[in-house]
């Protein structure tokens, strides 16, 4: 039965191909919509990106150090420990330069 385990082994490097090369069609694809974005976005346009992800930067950080409790439809999201997923959120939330293209 060692061709059972061939045929395995021909599928799992096969499934392998096909998820890098569906990343790299992703990262392509999100590259050039980048730079479409870029190109086009005006300066009310960069203003706009830049409030929107500093009010996300404010949330992320009010909610990490304060209790505000729950606001109306929105739940109680105070969350005193730190973790990778929050970090990152951080990061993100609080650098809009690459995403607006325009600098601080």
């Amino acid at each position: 039965m060692s061709g059972d385990g061939e045929i395995k082994r021909r599928g799992l490097w096969w499934w392998l191909r096909a998820g890098l090369t569906l990343v790299v069609v992703v990262v392509a694809g999100l590259a050039i919509d980048a730079f479409v974005h870029l190109d086009l976005a005006s300066s009310w346009t960069a203003l706009i990106a830049l409030l929107v992800s500093a009010g996300g930067f404010a949330a992320v950080l009010v909610y990490q150090y304060i209790d505000v409790g729950a606001i109306g439809p929105l739940p109680n999201m105070y969350g005193p420990l730190r973790y990778p997923e929050k970090t990152l959120s951080v990061w993100a939330e609080g650098s809009p330069r690459p995403s607006t293209g325009r600098p601080a």
